[in-house]
């Protein structure tokens, strides 16, 4: 539904669905793991989360590369790369000075000239939008065990996601994306390791986090 340009769902709508569709597995595997034993049922718990990880890799991608709603075209602006367009992105979409944009959403917010709605999309936004990689990351990845493990891998992939962003001129190639996608990250990460949330996350996935 969300690559077919007839039909246009909010993304709080998709978030909705998605979250409703992942409900429904996580109950039926949690069912299932019950009855066939510990160890079998820690594996079918792996593979569900394992496929909820692909599920959120897919609606990352399409938000931050492809998503119209968001104004990202990605897919069309991949085949139409050329100096003229290469210039315009660099001029208007492009920034390299830490915190220029959001400073400027919060003097252009002071003097009305912005939306609230605008700020909170943008900032808040970027915050918590790869914050689910502080769960799935060291859950299914044993590697990642450590903060400055998970920091490294969460910088290479916003990073890589700006460079893609660059490479197909869509979006905004933005160093301050880049702060406030690895911040909330790592805020994600420190939450998700306080005692009582670390119990309940091990409680919940019955694998160790």
């Amino acid at each position: 539904m969300s690559v077919n340009p007839r039909i246009r769902i909010s993304p709080v709508a998709r978030l909705v669905l998605l979250c409703s569709c992942c409900l429904a597995i996580y109950f039926g595997s949690l069912l299932i793991s019950k009855t066939i034993g510990a160890e079998q049922g820690k594996k079918v718990m792996k593979r569900t989360f394992s496929l909820f990880f692909v599920i959120y890799l897919i609606l990352i991608s399409t938000f931050t590369l492809f998503d119209s709603y968001f104004g990202r075209r990605g897919a069309v602006m991949a085949f139409k790369w050329n100096v003229e367009t290469f210039g315009c992105y660099i001029r208007n979409s492009l920034n390299i000075i830490p915190f220029a944009t959001i400073f400027g959403y919060i003097s252009k917010l002071s003097s009305g000239q912005i939306n609230t709605n605008i700020v909170i999309t943008n900032i808040f936004g970027n915050l918590i939008a790869f914050g689910p990689f502080a769960l799935f990351l060291p859950l299914l990845f044993k590697k990642i065990n450590t903060f400055k493990k998970f920091f490294i891998t969460i910088l290479c992939i916003v990073v890589m996601v700006e460079l893609l962003q660059f490479a197909m001129l869509t979006g905004s190639c933005d160093i301050d994306d880049v702060i406030l996608n690895v911040g909330g990250a790592c805020i994600f990460y420190w939450v998700f390791h306080i005692k009582p949330i670390h119990a309940f996350i091990n409680k919940l996935a019955m694998i160790t986090y």
